[in-house]
């Protein structure tokens, strides 16, 4: 199977600081592969050098074969459907669920609406509280329903490929436990998925394949339980 995302050596910069020390990554159609490593190692970072929003000074990022160096965020969502959702969530708080929501779609034209896979019924499907809550201010939700219109945000722009930064960070189980299932149903309904997820756990079980990051770099690539059968190397690179 060809990579749909290809990531190859990339250094990225904040200002003068170097967060990326030539970073690669492969990410196949279909399939959900985590980033993980201890916090200030540059998985945010490899999200957001994806998407266009901190500086790649060298290296060569590729979608479906296309050079994505240089080109900018809103043509990254809206051409090349990649939609990113950040840690911070970035509900807007004069916004009602519903139009949060609503503002996923606008990267998409009004012709290819028409035929798109992810629309409100769908997200509404996906996360029912959304519905219920729709006419609620987006910001007056509890931490896990703006989690779940974040993602349900994102989905409106009926991407190829999701970009999840720590969806489940500081949510009650019970709630780690609905965003699992809709992950799972995500990537079975054929989105491709790039996590971030503090959890080993967690990634253990959504990954197809996990990348540990070190110092801006990928140290180790492994699939389903052979990282967490290695205690050495979960000591070495993930244990605080």
């Amino acid at each position: 199977m060809s990579n749909l995302l290809e990531v190859h050596q990339i250094h990225s910069f904040y200002g003068k600081a170097q967060a990326l020390h030539g970073l690669s990554i492969e990410v196949k159609k279909g399939e959900v592969v985590s980033l993980i490593g201890r916090n200030g190692v540059g998985k945010s970072t490899t999200l957001k050098s994806i998407m266009g929003l901190v500086n790649v000074e060298k290296g060569d990022i590729f979608f479906e074969g296309h050079r994505l160096n240089d080109t900018a965020p809103c043509e990254i969502l809206s051409k090349y459907k990649i939609s990113y959702v950040p840690e911070e969530r970035r509900i807007l708080s004069t916004l009602t669920v519903k139009e949060n929501l609503l503002l996923g779609e606008l990267s998409i034209s009004k012709t290819d609406r028409k035929n798109r896979s992810w629309n409100l019924d769908r997200v509404y499907e996906l996360f029912p509280i959304l519905k219920e809550y729709q006419n609620k201010k987006g910001t007056h939700l509890s931490g896990g329903e703006q989690q779940m219109l974040a993602i349900g945000r994102g989905l409106m722009g009926d991407p190829k490929i999701l970009l999840l930064d720590e969806p489940c960070e500081g949510l009650a189980p019970i709630i780690v436990q609905e965003l699992t299932k809709a992950i799972e149903h995500l990537y079975h309904d054929g989105i491709t998925i790039i996590l971030v997820e503090q959890s080993l756990r967690l990634s253990k079980v959504l990954s197809h394949r996990q990348y540990i990051l070190n110092k801006g770099e990928t140290v180790y690539l492994g699939k389903g339980s052979e990282l967490f059968d290695n205690e050495e190397l979960v000591q070495q690179y993930l244990s605080v």
